[in-house]
């Protein structure tokens, strides 16, 4: 580690700088493909944010000279400060847009090898090829009946008209199981405590304080993703 081999860079003012370089490949293990990501003070409209890239080479394998394809990323606050992304042992890249405890949006997505947002099947929101919304699971169970009828999959950090992290009948909502800690927790999902009923994806509604005495806080709909990190292929996230 005393010697610099090799060096590269952007183009002058393409990026403001590189946050995280992440890998395919297991600890320990020779390097896999590279990604990486950096921040962008582009204007909203622009999706001023952060980027996601994967480099054509690993430094094994050649030199990286240019993107294999890059995804811009619209966020603000803690998905801007922290770029809340992981990539799979497969070159999947999960990651969260939007903003935190804000009135807009946040949601995590997922990008195929290639950097396009996929399906994901067990996730329970899922835009349609026909430009519509339809929230269930599995993906493929949508009103046209097949996998390949949905363009891509999202999980949304936000409360109002959404039901996302929310047990979505009775006895979903009603269950008692470990909280993790030693104790028990009531709620099959994890924001069932702020609520005083299951939520009807049909007809979505937020009535509370759930059965900690909690409530969501009053000053904004979209929670936001803090941390977002893959461990042996589970998901791992702190939404705030």
């Amino acid at each position: 580690m005393k010697n610099i081999l090799q060096v590269v860079h952007f183009p002058q003012g393409a990026v403001e700088d590189i946050r995280f370089i992440k890998s395919t490949n297991m600890p320990y293990a020779a390097t896999g493909d590279l990604f990486i990501s950096c921040n962008t003070s582009d204007i909203d409209a622009n999706n001023g944010g952060y980027l996601i890239a994967r480099l054509d080479k690993n430094f094994l394998n050649g030199i990286p000279t240019s993107l294999s394809w890059f995804n811009v990323v619209w966020a603000k606050g803690y998905a801007k400060a922290v770029h809340p992304w992981d990539v799979t042992n497969q070159g999947e890249v999960y990651y969260v847009s939007g903003e935190s405890h804000g009135y807009d949006w946040s949601a995590m997505y997922c990008l195929n090898s290639q950097g396009k947002r996929r399906p994901v099947s067990n996730w329970r929101t899922h835009w349609l090829k026909n430009g519509t919304e339809w929230k269930g699971t599995p993906a493929s169970a949508n009103p046209f009946g097949q996998i390949d009828s949905v363009n891509y999959s999202g999980i949304v950090f936000k409360i109002t008209g959404r039901c996302e992290l929310r047990s979505w009948n009775m006895a979903d909502f009603s269950s008692v199981q470990s909280d993790g800690n030693g104790g028990t927790r009531k709620g099959k999902w994890p924001a069932d405590f702020l609520f005083n009923s299951p939520c009807d994806p049909q007809n979505p509604s937020a009535n509370s304080p759930g059965y900690t005495g909690y409530s969501p806080e009053a000053c904004c709909p979209v929670w936001g993703l803090a941390v977002l990190q893959l461990i042996e292929g589970i998901i791992m996230y702190t939404w705030e």
